[in-house]
């Protein structure tokens, strides 16, 4: 591929960054549930066993589903629950 090929493009990107959110709050009323605008990308952060606390754990991508819609599927609270 010679330079000439190479096509450029420019996206702009508009960022609303809410929290820190317990996950405990989530399920409750409607936190992070809202359909028309909760979605993007998110972070979780707990205890690691080698690392210790306030650690990132996981960096997710909501964009079919709200965000709390994601974080109840990947049953953070299990895994959060155990090691916090």
């Amino acid at each position: 591929m010679s330079q000439t090929d190479i096509k450029t493009s420019r996206v702009e990107v508009n960022v609303r960054w809410e929290g820190p959110h317990r996950f405990a709050d989530i399920p409750r009323g409607g936190l992070l549930d809202n359909a028309d605008v909760d979605y993007g990308v998110y972070q979780v952060y707990g205890h690691h066993a080698l690392y210790g606390d306030d650690v990132l754990l996981y960096i997710g991508k909501a964009d079919k589903r709200p965000f709390a819609t994601r974080l109840l599927e990947e049953e953070w609270a299990v895994h959060l629950t155990l090691t916090a």
